[in-house]
């Protein structure tokens, strides 16, 4: 969806003309909310909030771009805030204009200024540059490699500080720039996202547990139900989901909407919400169960497994390239009362795993959230589990790996069990 940015200017407001040449503009982009979503609604839409307190005007085909801050501008017609930012502009008798920024007082903003010459045309966004790129922290050291297909992998960590939402000017999937007769004019601005945010679900639910009061169908488990068909508490097992393949690049140009690849086939991973908060890079380690409900009116699952939270999507450009989808659960067979190592959490040894995608209904688009994974019967899974080994083939592959005979690798080639379950329910739902 994109972010379609409200005005609360008042119409009858014309440009204030202080001097021939010189225009006073005041752009409006959204009502503010009390709570920052990181630009996600509750039903993982992209929301209608400008989050950031800045915003940058960029010159076409110039890689330079001029700081413009962001504050309350207005109220609207319920007498709530306004966000909008503000800027002179002098225009002069070539043609050619010096846009200077002004704070909310309507006083010059810093010393910097950026001049158009004339025919040249520019754009707003909330990058400060026109290449977004993952710089080498966030790119794991080595390729990964996926035998028998022998493909090259890459693993992607997260840094909100970079994976985070992309504004535009635009529309919808749209990239528009801007001429000088649209810069001196008061007014909406409207942007979209330069980027998509993806949710991950996989959950184990029982579909012998169907109910039915609340007016829709709702699967239904308890601790004691998930302990009475895995035979042991759910918080002894962890979940890691991958997403990723050709969608994902590793540099993207904001300016004309093209992404390029160094490290191909990336993919990152679920991770804990807590760290990413905290601005710790993450990725690549399984979690714990947790107790989640998804769905729709349609069709509700409440189960056992990991479901993104709405602060801990990922953001990121896509290109255009299918996505896969890779669900890796295993079992902590440790002493009671004992937990994972980092090792062991970080590690795809001995994990059952489902692959999910690809094809072309599965090629995310910038300015649209996704949720992608699996809702999986748990009484299929536990067969599915016991088929391949159970708990003895997880163990043998963790306690030596050299001396397993499975040619089935994860993407970053250790060596796991590979599983189709019957019933399993594709997540591929698009916001």
């Amino acid at each position: 969806m994109c972010a379609i940015v409200l005005s609360c200017t008042d119409k009858d407001e014309e440009i204030r003309w202080v001097e021939p040449g010189i225009y006073y503009v005041g752009k409006d982009l959204n009502s503010t909310n009390e709570a920052r979503t990181r630009g996600i609604t509750n039903d993982y839409l992209f929301d209608e909030n400008y989050d950031y307190d800045y915003i940058y005007l960029h010159k076409i085909s110039q890689n330079e771009s001029l700081y413009i801050p962001v504050h309350d501008n207005c109220e609207n017609t319920e007498g709530s805030p306004c966000k909008g930012f503000r800027y002179r502009i002098e225009v002069h008798e070539d043609q050619s204009a010096t846009i200077i920024p002004l704070d909310g007082n309507g006083e010059v903003y810093g010393t910097k200024k950026l001049t158009l010459n004339k025919g040249e045309k520019c754009y707003f966004s909330s990058w400060k540059s026109d290449e977004w790129a993952l710089p080498d922290n966030q790119i794991a050291e080595g390729s990964w490699a996926n035998d028998p297909m022998n493909e090259t992998y890459y693993f992607y960590y997260r840094d909100k500080n970079i994976n985070q939402e992309i504004y535009r000017s635009g529309n919808a999937e749209n990239y528009i720039d801007l001429d000088l007769d649209d810069l001196r004019t008061n007014g909406d601005l409207f942007l979209t996202r330069a980027c998509a945010g993806f949710g991950a679900v996989g959950l184990l639910y029982d579909k012998t547990k169907l109910n039915t009061d609340y007016g829709f169908p709702l699967y239904t488990m308890s601790e004691e139900d998930f302990k009475n068909v895995m035979e042991d508490d759910f918080k002894d097992w962890y979940i890691k989901i991958y997403l990723g393949g050709a969608c994902f690049p590793d540099h993207y140009n904001i300016e004309t909407g093209t992404a390029s690849n160094e490290f191909p086939n990336g993919y990152y991973s679920s991770g804990p919400v807590d760290k990413f908060e905290n601005g710790d890079i993450v990725g690549q380690e399984f979690l714990p169960f947790s107790q989640s409900t998804y769905g729709s009116i349609s069709s509700r699952y409440q189960g056992f497994g990991y479901l993104s939270q709405i602060e801990n999507l990922i953001f990121s450009p896509v290109n255009g390239g299918n996505v896969y989808i890779y669900i890796l659960i295993k079992h902590w067979l440790g002493e009671e009362g004992t937990t994972p190592t980092t090792e062991w959490l970080t590690s795809d040894i001995g994990a059952l795993q489902t692959t999910l995608g690809a094809g072309s209904n599965t090629t995310p688009l910038n300015s649209h959230t996704y949720t992608l994974g699996v809702v999986i019967d748990i009484n299929e899974f536990k067969k599915a589990w016991e088929n391949a080994g159970g708990d003895e083939a997880q163990q043998a592959a963790e306690d030596a790996v050299s001396g397993s005979t499975s040619t089935t690798r994860s993407l970053s080639g250790t060596t796991v069990r590979e599983v189709t379950i019957p019933g399993a329910k594709v997540i591929y739902d698009v916001y």
